[in-house]
């Protein structure tokens, strides 16, 4: 269980690095998952009456530039990485800007090795 919104503002657009959209001006939070290879699922709950949150996944080598992210709204946000090299993945939970951050649940399928925040 997180919530984002005491955190501070560190991810900085839709990529990261690469402001295809918009700049991401909300509080995030950012997991990091020592993962030893296979499939790797993330599922992201919040509620999204009163949050906007979104959902990233950084793989190794690749730290400026997320290709593989959630950003529906629904309140659910999903990620699957089929047979993920193994390595340290950073995971990160914003939103678009500070009123629609808030509380959410993470969980990762299956249970990873180390999960630290």
């Amino acid at each position: 269980a997180g919530d984002t919104s005491n955190a501070t503002d560190d991810n900085d657009g839709f990529t990261s690095g690469m402001h295809i959209f918009f700049i991401w001006n909300g509080p995030d939070d950012v997991w990091a998952i020592d993962w030893l290879g296979g499939n790797l699922e993330l599922t992201m709950t919040y509620n999204n009456a009163v949050s906007d949150l979104d959902l990233f996944l950084y793989t190794p080598g690749n730290l400026d530039d997320s290709g593989n992210y959630s950003i529906i709204n629904s309140g659910v946000e999903n990620i699957l990485e089929p047979a993920a090299a193994p390595g340290t993945y950073y995971v990160v939970v914003d939103s678009p800007s500070a009123f629609d951050a808030g509380a959410y649940t993470l969980s990762v399928t299956p249970e990873p090795a180390a999960l630290s925040m």
